[in-house]
């Protein structure tokens, strides 16, 4: 299957989800959709932006690629697929006891660190756990201020 094609039945598979998620929507108070309904909006106009561009020359994903770089290309993914979620699955366990703030500062840095493609330069380390910490702090505070949900403290420093 060609690039081309890909973006076009992703963008059209992702509006059908979208679509249906907002059929479905049923909320208790008459703001408790708000939020909701501003992600799904804000996804559904970047899809249509992805499938719009799916047509000109600046799609995501090329049709240039030879058979011979895409394998190694493949296995790549694979191999960092497995690195982010094992990163995930130790973010997840050390949640409970170490709280969203310090796992959320190493979990949004350790994350951006290692898909960055230099890895050993301390810049770039340096760059991504302050990106971890800008992250880590965005949410907190929507979620604690504005939204009034507690992320969780941990047992050690909370």
């Amino acid at each position: 299957m060609r690039a081309v094609v890909r973006d076009r039945l992703g963008s059209l598979l992702m509006l059908a989800f979208l679509a249906s998620l907002w059929v479905q929507r049923d909320y208790m108070t008459p703001f408790g959709g708000i939020f909701p309904d501003i992600i799904m909006e804000c996804l559904a106009g970047l899809v249509v932006v992805t499938l719009i561009l799916s047509f000109t020359p600046f799609r995501a994903i090329k049709d240039d690629a030879d058979k011979k770089e895409e394998e190694p290309v493949a296995k790549r993914s694979w191999f960092e697929m497995v690195v982010v979620a094992v990163i995930l699955l130790a973010w997840t366990a050390s949640l409970r006891y170490l709280g969203f703030a310090f796992t959320g500062i190493f979990g949004f840095g350790g994350i951006s660190w290692f898909l960055s493609e230099r890895r050993s330069s301390p810049k770039v380390i340096a760059t991504c756990f302050i990106i971890g910490v800008g992250i880590t702090v965005f949410l907190i505070y929507i979620f604690e201020h504005l939204l009034l949900v507690p992320l969780p403290a941990g047992r050690i420093f909370g």
